[in-house]
């Protein structure tokens, strides 16, 4: 339904490449990509495992401050291995990192990542609920660069160790706004 769908087409291109440059424990592993007419596929690592964001819901609460810790070190080894590669995750929120049973974290969904010599993919209303997590630069649409997805970053451990979200609002405009003017 979404092959004739440019920008998702974009998204899908844009993640395959992104996650085909990336080879690290953290990161979802890319079998086999076709983006050739109009059936395109991506065939992924399986990950049986929960989103960091169902596993905290789970939790009705904040998470223990070794687990903060364990997840967020393997989260940072991921983004370093995609930083490293040039790449810009730019979505960087729980519903985004997957958990093993076994405490693995993998982080997926690199749809929006900004490539090195790429075309880029334009964050659109589509992906407006993200917006818990965007750096101001990226929420105010100024260029980002690495720094904000240590920004997401920051902001997805103050909600693990928290149990709530650094901003929020009765709209997603009113999140951006607390984002870009607010500490």
């Amino acid at each position: 339904d979404v092959a004739g769908d440019e920008i998702m087409v974009k998204r899908f291109k844009n993640e395959s490449k992104a996650e085909l440059m990336l080879k690290h424990r953290n990161i979802v592993a890319i079998h086999d990509v076709s983006v050739k007419g109009r059936e395109k596929y991506i065939v992924m690592e399986y990950v049986d495992g929960i989103t960091l964001k169902n596993y905290l819901k789970g939790r009705n609460g904040p998470l223990s401050f070794d687990e903060v810790i364990c997840y967020s070190k393997q989260i940072l080894r991921a983004l370093c291995v995609a930083h490293d590669n040039k790449i810009i995750h730019r979505d960087i929120k729980p519903q985004n990192i997957m958990v093993l049973q076994s405490g693995l974290i993998k982080v997926m969904d690199f749809g929006i990542a900004k490539l090195p010599n790429a075309e880029t993919v334009t964050v659109t209303d589509k992906a407006i609920g993200t917006v818990y997590y965007m750096s101001p630069e990226q929420a105010s649409g100024k260029k980002v660069d690495f720094r904000s997805d240590i920004y997401s970053m920051g902001a997805m451990m103050y909600e693990l160790a928290t149990g709530e979200l650094p901003f929020t609002g009765d709209t997603p405009l009113s999140v951006v706004l607390k984002q870009i003017n607010e500490d």
